[in-house]
């Protein structure tokens, strides 16, 4: 949701454009072909109208400090109802929290909310994403990140934090210690990504 908000603040998204009934079509092409033909029109096209009437939605943006709080509010607010939903839908699935327990259970995601997550990536995807002028950046931040998993991989615990340091030395065999490292880096937000990655870097750095 937060590439949602950074479209939105950056203006590659403007919220009118959005919402303009000329521009939902090619809105929900971009989404079936994002979500890999997981979802039909329809189903995307309902999941749209059920955000577009949220009592938080947010339908239009300028800089100001007002529109700024409003569209911090959605992101959490969307962010909230997809985790209540796939927490009710997997405890609901589980019936007991003491199968809660790493890889003792999957996270039921409810279809109706997959379809709205798809819904809001693929506008992004359709209005951000294929720009040719972003290319090069998605390609920095995938080899940034290959440079991380690769990095984290080779120094085992000591950049890791105390939660994955823990599952790293608890872990059985390699394939369950790299799982740890993709764990680590997803659970990064782009800005901590960036800082780990030249922290890494300088403490190899220093030690060669």
């Amino acid at each position: 949701m937060h590439d949602l908000e950074d479209a939105v603040v950056e203006g590659f998204l403007p919220l009118t454009e959005l919402e303009d009934a000329e521009n939902r079509e090619a809105i929900l092409f971009n989404a079936v072909e994002w979500a890999g033909r997981k979802f039909d029109e329809g189903e995307l096209g309902a999941a749209f109208d059920r955000l577009l009437t949220l009592p938080w939605w947010v339908h239009d943006y300028s800089a100001a400090a007002r529109d700024r709080a409003a569209l911090k509010n959605l992101t959490s607010q969307l962010i909230g109802r997809f985790a209540k939903a796939s927490i009710a839908a997997t405890l609901e699935a589980y019936g007991s929290e003491n199968l809660l327990i790493r890889f003792g259970a999957e996270v039921i995601v409810p279809r109706e909310i997959e379809a709205e997550i798809a819904l809001l990536k693929g506008a992004v995807a359709g209005f951000v994403m294929s720009l040719p002028t972003r290319q090069p950046v998605y390609a920095r931040q995938r080899e940034l990140l290959t440079e991380l998993l690769e990095a984290l991989w080779a120094t085992g615990t000591l950049h890791l934090e105390r939660e994955f340091s823990d599952l790293f030395d608890e872990a059985d065999d390699d394939a369950a210690r790299r799982r740890v490292i993709v764990d680590q880096v997803a659970s990064l937000t782009d800005q901590s990504a960036l800082a780990l990655h030249a922290n890494v870097a300088a403490v190899r750095v220093a030690t060669a």
